[in-house]
């Protein structure tokens, strides 16, 4: 095997970043410990590009551990883990706002359907204790709107009637939900209301029923003859098939479908393992590398976060990656000539000087 190498460059270097190492960390998870995947690494050596050439970077391999949830959020700030109920008592003619709250974790399909059946129908010493403290703030399954202070309350005993059943459709991964006691008390899914975070994971678009999202859960004895079914597949990653990479060195280097915007994304990593494995990365086409204006590198900032520019929480798990920079010659600009000088300074073609010879009969031929 034999190389051709081209020594008018300087060769390619790599910067392998470890989260563990990082110099500066931005934001705290909802425990008041540091996130790991947003980092800023300061280099003691400092990568310098000469005047004549550029640099161009591209993702050389990533290890990230499947740690993440698929749920996420507390009870004030959530990603897709809140659900707003309307719920009619017919003994007292009310109808009260209910927030019902997830906590936030890696759910199948199984446990989250049975999770909210336990929210629904839990006990006062259940719905009593809260799953987690946020910022010193406890937090709980059940809610309830306050129309005297404008704001959520918590909801320290069950005050549903009905008793929720539930069941997953595995062959067309469709959740049925139905309530087998009461008949004269009213319980309405709010699928379309601003607050509801977790239309994917039940499978339930923001205009189903009849176009507002809000859905009745009907009574029925077995939950055959009639019950709330998704309108489409349930999807327990919530649209989240991949993370995205994205770093300080670029801004403008890919376009992100969600703004319509060129991004700083330096790449978009696949997620092929399941949860709690480890996913490698080394892109099999490295073909697509991004410009580096800046022309001394001496920080690297990196961030990873979901399809909607959303942090990802590894939970304390560290990650890292690996970044190729390469130098490439500049394109050499060409100075705009005149195009009246092209026409009036055009230089005539020199005439040839050409030999000629006397033959023996007298006449003259030219010499080749």
């Amino acid at each position: 095997m034999s190389y051709i190498t081209d020594t008018s460059t300087p060769a390619s270097k790599v910067i392998h970043l470890d989260s563990a190492h990082a110099h500066v960390r931005y934001l705290k998870d909802e425990e008041g410990n540091d996130l790991t995947t947003q980092f800023q690494y300061h280099m003691q050596e400092a990568i310098v590009c000469p005047s004549h050439l550029s640099m161009i970077c591209s993702l050389h391999t990533v290890t990230i551990p499947y740690t993440f949830y698929n749920v996420r959020g507390a009870s004030v700030k959530t990603v897709n883990n809140h659900l707003i109920m309307n719920y009619f008592n017919n003994g007292t003619s009310v109808t009260t706002k209910y927030k019902l709250v997830f906590p936030a974790g890696s759910y199948t399909a199984y446990s989250f359907i049975n999770t909210f059946q336990a929210i629904m129908t839990g006990s006062t010493e259940f719905l009593s204790r809260a799953w987690e403290t946020t910022d010193g703030v406890d937090q709980y399954h059940l809610y309830y709107w306050s129309t005297l202070h404008s704001v959520w309350l918590h909801q320290t005993s069950n005050p549903f009637a009905q008793v929720l059943q539930t069941r997953l459709d595995r062959t067309r991964l469709r959740y049925h939900v139905w309530n087998t006691v009461s008949t004269s008390d009213v319980l309405t899914l709010l699928f379309g209301d601003a607050e509801t975070t977790c239309n994917d994971l039940f499978g339930v678009r923001g205009d189903a029923g009849d176009g507002t999202g809000n859905l009745v859960v009907p009574y029925s004895t077995d939950g055959v003859s009639d019950s709330i079914t998704s309108d489409k597949v349930i999807d327990m990653n919530d649209e989240i098939h991949g993370l995205y990479l994205r770093t300080s060195l670029t801004t403008d280097g890919t376009l992100n479908s969600e703004t319509g915007t060129f991004s700083n994304i330096l790449a978009r990593i696949p997620i092929n393992v399941n949860y709690g494995s480890v996913i490698f990365h080394t892109p099999s086409n490295s073909t697509h590398k991004l410009q580096i204006t800046l022309p001394t590198i001496k920080m690297v900032g990196v961030k990873l976060t979901d399809d909607q520019n959303r942090l990802i929480d590894l939970n304390g798990m560290n990650w890292q990656l690996s970044i190729q920079i390469d130098f490439v010659k500049r394109l050499q600009t060409l100075t705009s000539i005149n195009p009246r000088l092209k026409i009036n300074n055009i230089v005539p073609p020199k005439k040839k000087n050409r030999s000629y010879s006397i033959k023996n009969n007298g006449m003259v031929s030219e010499t080749r």
